[in-house]
């Protein structure tokens, strides 16, 4: 018991051991509440530190406050990823309806996820053309279609734009992205693509993401991910 104690608060204990030997904590121009109030904590937890008692509610505090961060961080990531999806969405439709050709949506807003199944919650709209690579991510679709991002089955130029959502990391290697970024270019007159947020845990967790896509300046970029290079089976 006394080693598992020790291990947790050796830090704690040479830090306030060492603020105690030096005779305290020691403000120069602190408020009186405030430095009595810092005396008072480093008492504290000396004190249940030489008892061997741990100091719980500091370990309650630092973890309460670690969590709520990390739920703060990766909200903030979500909702990043969210809004710039649909705000690409948006684009891709405005840019098809001004062009006056239709939009084509390459990877289902239904998903193949057992959230969003669940849920039932659209990730975007189908557009005029809806394609996947698996039936379950159409969902209702009145004009889906089945098909390999790498072997899109539509004339040169048939789209004013194309939305690919969430679909680029699920290629096995880059060599297959690139070739699907030139089936998209193929068939559209402007290609925008929605990818997850490096900063959202999620997105590297999930084990059929092999690729990192991001873009910067007009350009979309590519990078395997290592040991995540397997065959495409599902754009998601």
């Amino acid at each position: 018991m006394l080693l598992a104690r020790g291990w947790r608060f050796a830090f704690l204990v040479s830090a306030f051991q060492s603020i105690k030997s030096s005779g305290g904590v020691h403000f120069q121009g602190a408020e009186p509440k405030r430095r009595q109030a810092w005396r008072y904590n480093v008492t504290r937890i000396l004190t249940e530190l030489e008892r061997g008692k741990q100091p719980v509610s500091i370990i309650y505090q630092i973890g309460f406050g670690f969590l709520l961060g990390l739920m703060i961080w990766q909200g903030t990531a979500l909702l990043h990823q969210t809004l710039d999806k649909n705000k690409k969405y948006e684009a891709a439709s405005a840019f098809a309806a001004a062009s006056g050709k239709p939009l084509l949506v390459v990877g289902g807003p239904m998903g193949i996820t057992w959230l969003r199944r669940f849920s039932k919650m659209m990730a975007h709209g189908y557009g005029d053309v809806c394609m996947d690579i698996d039936l379950r991510a159409l969902g209702d679709c009145p004009s889906g279609v089945i098909a390999d991002i790498r072997h899109i089955p539509f004339s040169d130029k048939a789209f004013g734009a194309v939305f690919v959502s969430h679909v680029l990391e699920h290629l096995p290697d880059t060599r297959d992205a690139k070739k699907a970024l030139t089936e998209l270019n193929r068939i559209a007159d402007a290609v925008f693509i929605a990818y997850p947020n490096k900063h959202y845990i999620v997105s590297w967790l999930i084990p059929d993401h092999h690729l990192w896509v991001w873009q910067k300046d007009g350009k979309t970029y590519l990078k395997q991910r290592k040991n995540r290079q397997k065959d495409f089976k599902s754009a998601g």
